[in-house]
């Protein structure tokens, strides 16, 4: 870090947006850029009369707020449109599709009320369940294909190949297999917040195995429809289950005799098919709002970054520039 000691006619609040002109940082490196410190600071900038500096930040300090409010709000819709659908979710996995179903009581605090026609069991009753691959280091990178911790952490639906590669072993191969309908639960971790993060495969990898830091859930044939588990089982309720049931000593660890007690809802086999497609089509409308509410903020902070730029090296002319006063109105009782 460093500090910059400003002359009397330099006025602070317009260096500030001059050292934030991506143009100004003389810059090194490519694989990973660095600031050259000796070049910037040897460089020469335009600097205008005090008073004109004073109104080029005037109008940026309008400028710029009236644009962060707006990635404000997107942001707030992001952050709304990744809870709306973590809200639908886990109404159409625990209450169906039919807001005209007779409810029944489901046993479950976090569960409630769920329809007349489906079934609780515990995950213990619908399949079987098995730790990961433990396999030394130096077996990595070369092999065939190996899942990972964060292949499961990172996605609902079990990427087509593995991340890695392992030297693995036929027998590995087999006792470790990855299947369609198989559903992967993160076990071990350094926080709660982490274990019991799912992901489903819907696809088999052949010759596959999976990490030690996972456990595999294989459903007994005809239990658990693949496109309701995927969704069932990343349901934001159930992170109350595992919260509520894990003991936290020095580092959080999910065992399977706790996994087995997972609460599991199972609809008719034909209705898990129909919230499957209901929440696949929710999911894919999701996320085309949120790419286009990321697409605005990228496009905005372009927006910030050209106007600071064009300000500061007199591109654009405000010397007569002054806020409409609606419009200054208007931006003071603004909310996000």
């Amino acid at each position: 870090t460093g500090v910059f000691l400003l002359r009397p006619k330099m006025n602070r609040d317009f260096f500030w947006y001059v050292t934030n002109d991506e143009s100004f940082w003389e810059k090194g490196g490519s694989a990973q850029p660095y600031v050259q410190v000796p070049s910037t600071l040897a460089k020469r900038i335009g600097v205008p009369p005090l008073p004109e500096q004073k109104q080029i930040a005037k109008f940026l300090d309008h400028e710029t707020a009236k644009i962060d409010l707006l990635i404000a709000k997107q942001q707030a819709l992001i952050a709304l449109l990744k809870e709306k659908r973590q809200a639908v979710i886990s109404h159409a996995v625990t209450k169906g599709l039919n807001p005209n179903a007779k409810m029944k009581d489901s046993g479950v605090e976090w569960l409630g009320q769920v329809p007349e026609g489906w079934e609780v069991k515990r995950l213990r009753y619908l399949g079987q369940c098995q730790n990961g691959l433990n396999i030394g280091a130096e077996a990595f990178g070369s092999g065939y294909p190996f899942v990972s911790y964060g292949d499961v952490y990172k996605s609902r639906i079990l990427p087509e190949t593995g991340s890695g590669l392992v030297q693995s072993s036929v027998s590995d191969r087999n006792a470790y297999s990855v299947l369609e309908g198989d559903v992967f639960f993160t076990r071990t971790s350094e926080s709660i917040e982490e274990i019991g993060f799912s992901s489903t495969c819907l696809a088999v990898i052949q010759d596959a195995t999976f990490a030690g830091f996972l456990i595999r859930f294989r459903p007994t044939a005809g239990e658990l429809h693949q496109d309701f588990s995927k969704h069932y089982f990343g349901n934001s309720l159930l992170r109350a289950f595992f919260i509520k049931e894990m003991n936290l000593i020095t580092r959080a660890s999910l065992s399977q005799d706790l996994l087995k007690k997972l609460p599991v809802l199972l609809p008719p086999i034909h209705e898990q098919k129909e919230i499957g497609i209901y929440l696949d089509e929710k999911a894919e409308l999701f996320s085309k709002l949120t790419d286009q509410a990321h697409e605005a903020i990228e496009l905005m902070q372009e927006r910030r970054t050209a106007l600071i730029s064009a300000a500061v090296t007199g591109k654009i002319d405000v010397r007569d520039w002054e806020p409409a006063p609606e419009a200054e109105e208007s931006l003071k009782g603004e909310t996000v």
